[in-house]
């Protein structure tokens, strides 16, 4: 490597080194900040704080003959359903 090489990876080295983010969240801020040798290894969370499952409830179903017209699916012609079932050109 040459002189001028060096000193150009310190220099972003040093540029990188002191980069802040562009965005900000609003939650989710780490307790600890990352270290340097890589990803931050994931917080043990307290007995408290174990996730919570979220019930989900399903709503009623759509049939299509129940959609306005606008919202149907558009009917294929013969020649489709021909292309469709053959797997394509022939």
């Amino acid at each position: 490597m040459s002189y001028r090489s060096i000193i150009r990876c310190f220099s972003l080295h040093k540029i990188l080194s002191q980069r802040q983010p562009g965005i900000t969240f609003r939650a989710g801020k780490h307790s600890t900040p990352p270290s340097k040798g890589g990803a931050a290894a994931p917080s043990p969370l307290p007995k408290s704080a174990a996730p919570s499952t979220k019930v989900v409830q399903a709503g009623p179903v759509i049939e299509d003959y129940m959609l306005p017209a606008r919202y149907r699916r558009a009917l294929i012609s013969e020649d489709e359903i021909e292309y469709i079932n053959r797997g394509g050109p022939a």
